[in-house]
């Protein structure tokens, strides 16, 4: 992006040259060439995933944190789940977190409570991505930047 900047920059002053415009009316160019670059660059949006972009995520905790709970084995609980219409219902909200609770007990054979079942599925977020971050605040100072998830 700097070179951009440095670009629109030589140009202008190239100009101011040419033309023999005052230092303060180059000045005021250069400000205008930058604010009609960054007013160009909003126009982009970069949307970006919170799943695995943003956030770490670790797919084995939740089993993990509900084989403590239950006494079953991460192992035994990760065969046992499904990605199935159940589940599909709950992402869509067409279900109460309640009514997918009750039927993910029985899916996975465990008998605990729904602060449990939330731990788990919160285990999944391991960190963020910092060097994300990073080109998050790099182009945000240019761009539009918006986060989504179905995490």
């Amino acid at each position: 992006m700097g070179d951009i900047y440095e670009e629109l920059e030589e140009m202008v002053v190239k100009l101011a040259k040419l033309t023999s415009i005052k230092l303060t009316t180059k000045v005021k160019l250069v400000r205008l060439c930058s604010e009609v670059l960054k007013m160009y660059l909003r126009k982009k949006l970069f949307i970006f995933d919170l799943g695995n972009v943003f956030i770490r995520t670790t797919y084995n905790k939740p089993f993990e944190v509900w084989g403590c709970y239950s006494g079953a084995t991460a192992a035994e609980l990760s065969k046992r789940f499904q990605f199935n219409e159940a589940f599909q219902q709950y992402e869509r909200g067409e279900i109460s977190s309640s009514q997918y609770f009750g039927y993910f007990k029985d899916l996975m054979r465990i008998d605990i409570n729904e602060a449990q079942i939330m731990e788990g599925w919160n285990a999944i977020f391991d960190g963020i991505h910092e060097s994300v971050v990073e080109s998050i605040n790099r182009i945000k100072k240019v761009s539009s930047v918006v986060a989504l998830s179905n995490t």
